[in-house]
């Protein structure tokens, strides 16, 4: 009997353990509003969905649907993406078509074009992520300065590196440029472009999406102008260097209400 009632209470003690190492980890709400929607002009251009544990889990447009899956440790390990086809399409009455549509891309009504896996390393850090595509796949692998920051992206396809992406930060953590290198046949590095970045001092909603690849879902402040530049000849029609400027509006907790005077922030 002593026997019996040993093995059982063993067994309890397993199954215990077990459900206690998968159970999913809650997060408090963290006090900061939640993008919902944008607009621009009178029309939606864009839904968040948020889950139970204040992260983001769907990214809606007219033409495309983001669905991202998180682990038990709140860290996202997939992302499931749908295009509308046609927007691509060289055929002028298809791409129309696909502009005038009035449904919007679900996994209902369209089939999924990619997803994207994500792996990281026992200090929670991105260090890899692939895309997966029907006839195509690759795949990145980020390093870390000593701040914790993300400071090279090295790209591959067919298991060859194709080239990297070279990522500096202001002490204010914000990416301020990022420079594209393409790796050549003959094992040289070129020089792709640049981007360099200029910042508000005001508070960044989409921080919030906890995307750990850099750029807008990294930066703690808002964009408010970027110099693209190409380093490789290109048509006399195209310029070499691209500045696009940003203007905003901000509510009183710092965050964006308005870009450029047509584009709306609605929060939850």
């Amino acid at each position: 009997m002593n026997n019996k009632l040993t093995l059982i209470l063993l067994l309890f003690l397993v199954v215990f353990i077990s459900c206690k190492k998968t159970k999913t980890q809650i997060i408090e709400d963290p006090g900061i509003p939640l993008l919902e929607k944008v607009t621009y002009g009178p029309e939606l251009s864009y839904v968040y969905t948020w889950n139970d544990n204040y992260l983001i889990s769907e990214e809606k447009t007219k033409y495309t649907y983001t669905r991202h899956n998180y682990n038990s440790q709140n860290q996202l390990v997939s992302s499931d993406f749908y295009v509308d086809p046609g927007i691509y399409s060289s055929d002028s009455h298809i791409a129309q078509a696909s502009m005038n549509r009035t449904e919007w891309v679900s996994p209902d009504n369209t089939a999924r074009e990619m997803f994207r896996t994500y792996e990281y390393n026992q200090n929670g850090q991105l260090i890899k992520y692939s895309i997966n595509r029907i006839n195509y796949k690759s795949y990145s692998i980020l390093e870390y300065n000593a701040k914790g920051q993300v400071s090279k992206e090295t790209w591959y396809s067919d298991g060859k590196a194709n080239g990297n992406t070279i990522y500096a930060y202001s002490d204010a953590g914000n990416l301020i440029l990022k420079t594209r290198n393409d790796f050549l046949a003959d094992g040289t590095v070129k020089l792709s472009t640049t981007t360099a970045y200029e910042f508000d001092d005001k508070k960044n909603p989409y921080l919030l999406f906890k995307m750990q690849i850099p750029g807008i879902n990294t930066n703690q402040n808002n964009i408010i102008k970027e110099t693209y530049t190409l380093w490789f000849e290109v048509d006399s029609s195209i310029d070499k260097v691209q500045i696009t400027a940003t203007t905003y509006e901000y509510n009183d907790a710092g965050y964006p209400v308005k870009k450029n005077g047509t584009i709306e922030y609605v929060y939850r």
